[in-house]
């Protein structure tokens, strides 16, 4: 499997030839293998572009505005390994700075946006086995609308809900406020 491509990677978890978990490994190996031809200091802090400081702006007025908000959802109707999803999401964000970035109100400069050394981002995991589809969509809902805090981060969150055992809705959001 060492010579594989992504897409060959993926047809293969496709046709069932190699599990999710081997394949995550894979695409994470690969991933951290890739060199960047441009190094940056990442805890260094970077100024905002015009448009992020309209956001910052907008933020701090109104801060629980959620218009910025991106929420998607995924149905998965084959067997899920909620573990793998982590391990997955968590190379992702090791990856992408953007995912990463947090922003401090510094005296001197200004907004300043910091790309953290490293941030866990859990999965929160809801059961609704015993509770119907509506359920599933006003807790979708009452989710993908709440607000994110631009100094903390982190600026994406995931849900995993199980409506049965092999049925499972990812909810993954993030913000759009660094873009």
């Amino acid at each position: 499997m060492k010579n594989l491509t992504r897409k060959g990677i993926y047809r293969k978890v496709e046709s069932n030839e190699i599990d999710t978990k081997a394949a995550i490994e894979q695409l994470s190996f690969k991933s951290t293998h890739i060199s960047n031809s441009k190094e940056v200091d990442e805890t260094a802090g970077f100024k905002l572009s015009k448009g992020q400081e309209a956001l910052w702006t907008v933020y701090k007025l109104f801060p629980d505005v959620t218009a910025y908000n991106v929420p998607m959802a995924y149905r998965v109707n084959s067997s899920f390994d909620p573990e793998a999803f982590y391990q997955a999401l968590q190379a992702v964000i090791k990856k992408h700075p953007s995912l990463r970035t947090v922003f401090r109100d510094d005296k001197e400069q200004g907004v300043i946006q910091f790309i953290l050394d490293s941030l866990e981002v859990p999965v929160f995991q809801i059961d609704l086995n015993e509770d119907s589809e509506q359920t599933l969509v006003s807790s979708m809902r009452g989710e993908a609308y709440k607000p994110f805090s631009l100094e903390e981060g982190p600026l994406i969150t995931a849900y995993l809900y199980c409506l049965e055992k092999r049925t499972s809705f990812t909810l993954d959001q993030y913000s759009s406020h660094y873009f």
